[in-house]
């Protein structure tokens, strides 16, 4: 199952706030739902998507990763 971040490339942890995009965006994780987290398109670290004003972070976007130095 693909874990990682569609913005950042980083690992989502099992138990981590995640956003989970299966036709509209959904927050949850991979433990409280992880039929979801298989069944989606795309897989976003909460920070990454809020970083992205709500909606998934297009492939060119320029502000930095919210942990980058």
């Amino acid at each position: 199952m693909v874990r990682e971040c569609d913005w950042c490339g980083d690992v989502i942890g099992v138990y981590e706030p995640a956003v989970f995009v299966a036709g509209e965006a959904h927050e949850t994780s991979y433990a409280a739902e992880p039929e979801l987290g298989a069944a989606a398109t795309e897989r976003y670290h909460r920070s990454c998507f809020t970083a992205g004003g709500g909606q998934p972070p297009a492939a060119d976007l320029t502000t930095a990763h919210p942990s980058a130095p």
